[in-house]
């Protein structure tokens, strides 16, 4: 029932069309039958990325102590520590 409903409005949309574009009317005005195929398989949508960048509010402090002897690691966590403050000022 629910299928014979939408042929009847595909085909007054078809219709319709040729009266408002009349390009259309060699195309759509030997339409006499719309038939309709259901199936029980479905297309999985295409999945998009986003490439933009997250915008947030900093969170984090900075205020955390650098107990590390190495001076290498601790230079690592004081470029963290510089980083989460400028993310902080800058929002």
């Amino acid at each position: 029932m629910e299928l014979n409903y939408n042929k009847d409005l595909v085909k007054s949309l078809l219709k319709e069309l040729i009266l408002i574009e009349q390009s259309c009317q060699d195309i759509f005005e030997n339409v006499e039958k719309i038939e309709f195929f259901v199936s029980k398989f479905h297309t999985k949508a295409p999945v998009y990325s986003s490439h933009t960048i997250p915008r947030y509010k900093e969170l984090a402090t900075g205020n955390f102590a650098i107990e590390v002897e190495n001076r290498e690691l601790a230079a690592i966590f004081e470029k963290i520590r510089e980083d989460i403050v400028r993310n902080r000022e800058a929002n």
